[in-house]
């Protein structure tokens, strides 16, 4: 069998991760073999969902791809604090194999202040295989993980909006550390941006990458929606959103941490809401704190 991606959605009892936090916060790292780990926590501070990449070790001749995850909660209580889930289901593999497939996690919030806080725990994997009915290997991983809290940074969003543009409003918008709070978190692929401002508005941003593709600082992109797989960014806010077409946006940096969470971004773009004439233009610059 050749190795290939496996989605698995799988429910489990995740226990209570820490003591409250002021926010649902998200938490981005990798595991000892560099593959990402992403958590969720709500409101109390308690997980959420746990997404990963993993990939046991096998007996020769026993070839198995790489899966990834996805841990629901189901509001059941762990039987150990440092217990975050555990799960058992079944895989479909090529050539007539199922796998039977039992996983738990284990981890730990540390560090109080939002830049600081990071999680640290285990992946562990129990792998059975079988072939019409016989045993055909046991694969296992025990693997150490670590992941940082997302979107911590400051940051700055202007916005230029011609008469007519109903997006903005016609009116210039400036946002920066002085006034608003600005968190940015994505991938290489996708990055999202959300302002709270002191004005009482949100404000959101989100550029994706073509198809296949990654984010590259440099590159100007001209979303297509007739293109499938095409370059795409949305911008909306004060309870006003639009179609950015015919628009464009130009990312001017973006990089990753070694937990592989954004870091830094500045992009610029340019949009007409619904084919308009009116343009908004807006410069977005934000780099994480810590």
């Amino acid at each position: 069998m050749t190795p290939r991606a496996v989605v698995a959605a799988v429910v489990l009892a995740l226990g209570a991760a820490s003591p409250a936090r002021a926010e649902t916060t998200t938490f981005r790292g990798v595991t000892d073999a560099g593959r990402t780990i992403t958590l969720a926590t709500d409101t109390t501070g308690q997980a959420t969902q746990l997404s990963v990449l993993w990939r046991p070790r096998c007996p020769p001749r026993v070839r198995f791809g790489v899966q990834r995850t996805t841990f629901v909660p189901t509001g059941g209580e762990a039987s150990a604090p440092a217990l975050l889930g555990k799960a058992s289901f079944r895989l479909a593999l090529a050539g007539g194999r199922i796998a039977q497939v039992r996983l738990r996690v284990t981890g730990a919030l540390h560090g109080s202040a939002p830049a600081a806080q990071r999680w640290s725990g285990r992946l562990q994997a129990r792998v059975a295989i079988r072939r019409l009915g016989r045993a055909a290997g046991t694969c296992t991983l025990s693997s150490r993980w670590r992941a940082g809290r997302e979107g911590v940074g400051t940051g700055s969003f202007a916005m230029d909006s011609e008469r007519g543009d109903w997006l903005g409003g016609g009116m210039p918008w400036r946002y920066d550390a002085g006034n608003a709070t600005i968190a940015a978190k994505g991938t290489p692929h996708v990055v999202t941006v959300h302002l709270e401002g002191q004005d009482h508005r949100d404000w959101d941003a989100s550029f994706s990458a073509p198809s296949l593709n990654v984010l590259r600082a440099g590159q100007r992109y001209v979303p297509d929606a007739s293109v499938p797989g095409a370059a795409r960014f949305d911008v909306r806010g004060d309870g006003r959103g639009c179609d950015a077409t015919p628009g464009s946006f130009t990312v001017h940096a973006i990089r990753f941490d070694s937990l592989r969470r954004l870091s830094e971004l500045r992009v610029d773009y340019e949009m007409h809401c619904d084919n308009g004439t009116a343009a908004n233009r807006g410069s977005i610059a934000w780099r994480a704190s810590g």
